[in-house]
């Protein structure tokens, strides 16, 4: 791209953006309401917020072609983990000291997540657990973890008002 063509296309978009300001959104309806909630009442289905959980976790990486010493290794080392876990230490200085995720700094802390965010073994031992209860270890792909749930939400139908903002951009 070289400057002069740069410098065309440049010319190009302000000259579309001021035809729109200036001929376009003056003749453009106001988004009313009434247009609101037609369309929420025709679109539901795209207002729902999905079931989320918020948790913490210990992980000890293991490739899944890796030698069986190297897996018992790692599940004996993550079963006195979480021991430990269950006995009062606290999980997010357990996760500081020994976890292999990028997440350890924080504590484990995953933040919130919904399903299909994360790889099925991990998920659904995840939103098996109750607030504040720890996983047995589970294996995924990445090695072997230890969950603690910290909080989960139930799924919900978005109110009109919740999912004006979003609508109002769509119409608009």
């Amino acid at each position: 791209l070289t400057e002069k063509k740069f410098a065309v296309l440049v010319k190009r978009n302000l000259t579309m953006q001021n035809f729109i300001e200036k001929k376009i959104q003056p003749t453009a309806k106001p988004v009313t309401d009434e247009d609101i909630k037609q369309y929420y009442e025709e679109n539901k289905a795209k207002y729902v917020q999905k079931e989320s959980a918020k948790a913490s976790h210990i992980l000890l990486k293991v490739e899944p072609d890796a030698p069986e010493q190297e897996k018992t290794d790692a599940k004996n080392k993550l079963q006195s983990i979480l021991e430990e876990a269950r006995n009062g230490s606290d999980f997010a200085e357990l996760a500081k000291k020994n976890s292999q995720c990028p997440s350890a700094p924080k504590g484990g802390d995953l933040g919130y997540f919904s399903r299909g965010q994360m790889v099925k073994p991990f998920e659904d031992a995840a939103f098996a657990l109750k607030p504040k209860e720890i996983s047995d270890i589970v294996e995924t792909q990445f090695g072997y973890h230890i969950i603690l749930l910290t909080d989960k939400k139930p799924g919900k139908q978005l109110s009109v008002e919740e999912s004006k903002q979003n609508i109002e951009a769509v119409l608009s």
